[in-house]
């Protein structure tokens, strides 16, 4: 075989990968929703505009943060720590800029997993959502939300259609600032008929627990433990709202000080994953770009082979 026949080959390989490539890094990571395998998919899925007042903070990252009053959004501290001012996001469509960011004041201390972040203008035809402020949490039933990575609760996260879910689950128990849940198989004695879970790149996600007809934040997506993120058995934690309320208003009502700006650093163990801002298809970007190096890498070494051996 010539040297331009090796080439044209390994051309029009490089050609389809890169194709390949493309496809996903065009991909629109955001929030995960799994959910139970035994229900249509159709019973989750949610109009578009459903929940505009929850939004991606990050547009191929993850990270997720909910609209609270007309120019404030809160979203989980470790994602709070990564927005800086004169970040833009959109929300309904428009495009927003972060003026400025709270840090919870216990965030640099006591690792308190929330933050606040101050809009540079009201959001328009948006209506926030309220916050949960009482403390009877335990056996409620709230709504997550979410939009990218789907699947079940026997594969986890798989696929990466882009569209709006909403699934159910029970607070398992309160641990102090923290909601628990659990991923209830079918069988199990407190799952849901929507049951389901928050899973990767959902950081900050919300925990919505209805009050007298009006959805509530209740608390923001932070943490998993025990088994694989989005399969049955595993536990979900959420920062807790209703024990933060006067500091939430008070922070509002004033626009006051800075707040933390220390950087965090997770002392995780291998029971506990503080959740990334990236989502499952985040992990294909990686591997796009690994691929295209390599394809760089194989090209550049087949023309200069085939040059060595003209020349010989």
């Amino acid at each position: 075989m010539t040297a331009l026949a090796r080439i044209g080959r390994v051309s029009h390989l490089a050609a389809i990968l890169s194709a390949v490539t493309l496809v996903l890094i065009t991909a629109n990571p955001a929030q995960a929703i799994v959910v139970r395998h035994d229900v249509d998919d159709a019973e989750f899925l949610q109009p578009e505009g459903a929940y505009p007042a929850v939004f991606d903070v990050f547009e191929k990252r993850g990270g997720v943060a909910t609209l609270i009053a007309p120019i404030w959004a809160i979203t989980a501290g470790h994602v709070g720590q990564d927005i800086k001012p004169g970040h833009e996001t959109m929300i309904a469509g428009q495009s927003y800029t972060v003026h400025q960011v709270v840090l919870h004041p216990k965030w640099a201390t006591g690792n308190r997993e929330m933050a606040l972040f101050q809009l540079d203008r009201l959001v328009q035809n948006v209506e926030p959502i309220s916050l949960y402020t009482t403390s009877d949490e335990q056996g409620k039933i709230v709504t997550f939300v979410g939009r990218g990575d789907s699947g079940t609760g026997l594969t986890g996260p798989i696929t990466a259609d882009h569209k709006l879910r909403a699934a159910t689950n029970r607070v398992e128990r309160v641990e102090g600032d923290m909601l628990v849940f659990r991923f209830d198989a079918p069988e199990d004695d407190n799952t849901t008929p929507l049951e389901g879970v928050s899973g990767p790149g959902d950081s900050g996600g919300p925990a919505l627990i209805e009050s007298s007809g009006v959805s509530k934040l209740a608390g923001l997506s932070v943490e998993s433990s025990g088994r694989t993120p989005g399969q049955y058995g595993n536990l979900e934690f959420y920062s807790r709202v209703s024990i933060d309320v006067d500091w939430i208003q008070e922070t509002i009502s004033t626009a006051g000080g800075t707040g933390s700006q220390e950087s965090y650093s997770s002392a995780s163990t291998a029971e506990i994953e503080v959740k990334s801002v990236f989502s499952f298809t985040t992990l294909l970007y990686a591997g796009a770009i690994v691929v295209t190096a390599f394809i760089l890498a194989v090209i550049i070494g087949v023309i200069v082979t085939s040059r060595r051996n003209d020349e010989d």
